[in-house]
C-alpha cells in the first residue's frame, strides 16, 4: 500500500540540498534542563551531500533556547571562517528560526549575532522537523 503523503527519499534529499554555491549547515542545540550543561552541534554539507565538516561544542549553563540561538551563531562563524559565504542554516527550532528571521534574537546575543552575519555574504534560515 503505497501512502501519497509520504515523500520518497530521494526526492526529499534533492529538496534538502543546498544550491550551487551554498553551504548547508544544520544545527542543533541542547540543555538537560532549563537551564542546565548544554551544547551544541552543526554539520556543514554542499551541494552534492558532501560533509564538509561539523562542530560539537559545550557551553556551560543554558537554556534550550539560548542553546539553539548559539548554534546557528556558531555555525555561521564557522562557515565564515571557512571561506563559505553563502550559507543555508537548518534548525529544528522553529521559534528560533522565526526569531532569528525577524532580528529578536536575545539581546545578550545580538554582538555575536551581528559580527556572525558582517562576516557573511548571504544566508537563509529555515526550520525542518524533528
Amino acid at each position: 500500500m503505497i501512502n501519497d503523503d509520504v515523500i520518497p527519499w530521494s526526492d526529499l534529499k534533492a529538496k534538502e540540498l543546498p544550491n550551487h554555491d551554498e553551504i548547508k549547515i544544520n544545527t542543533d542545540g541542547v540543555a538537560r534542563g532549563n537551564p542546565r550543561k548544554g551544547g551544541i552541534g552543526c554539520i556543514f554539507r554542499d551541494s552534492e551531500c558532501k560533509v564538509l565538516g561539523s562542530l560539537v561544542q559545550g557551553l556551560g549553563l543554558v537554556t534550550n533556547y539560548t542553546a539553539e540561538c548559539k548554534a546557528i551563531i556558531k555555525g555561521v562563524e564557522l562557515a565564515a571562517s571557512n571561506g563559505w559565504l553563502i550559507a543555508w542554516v537548518e534548525s529544528d527550532s522553529k521559534y528560533t528560526v522565526k526569531a532569528f528571521n525577524s532580528d529578536n534574537i536575545p539581546w545578550t546575543l545580538e554582538a555575536e549575532w551581528t559580527n556572525a552575519k558582517r562576516a557573511i555574504q548571504q544566508i537563509r534560515i529555515s526550520a525542518t522537523w524533528r
